[in-house]
């Protein structure tokens, strides 16, 4: 099930994520809209053991994935 109901909730999580987890000393990541319900997620995490870098790790369809209830 898709926690998410628009982009905006989902935009509300990532950019709230260093805040909610310790962990995250620092973030850059952006959600970049693709359209009313689609967007793609790219910038970096850091944590004290290193950094993961997260490039366009694909499109993200809220509508799409409610249509068809996999979440």
């Amino acid at each position: 099930m898709n926690p998410f109901r628009s982009l905006a909730d989902y935009e509300a999580f990532i950019y709230r994520l260093g805040s909610r987890f310790a962990a995250i000393r620092r973030s850059t990541l952006v959600v970049v809209r693709r359209g009313a319900t689609v967007a793609i997620l790219r910038g970096e995490l850091e944590f004290d053991h290193g950094t993961f870098l997260v490039e366009e790790i694909g499109a993200i369809d809220l509508m799409r994935s409610q249509d068809r209830g996999d979440g």
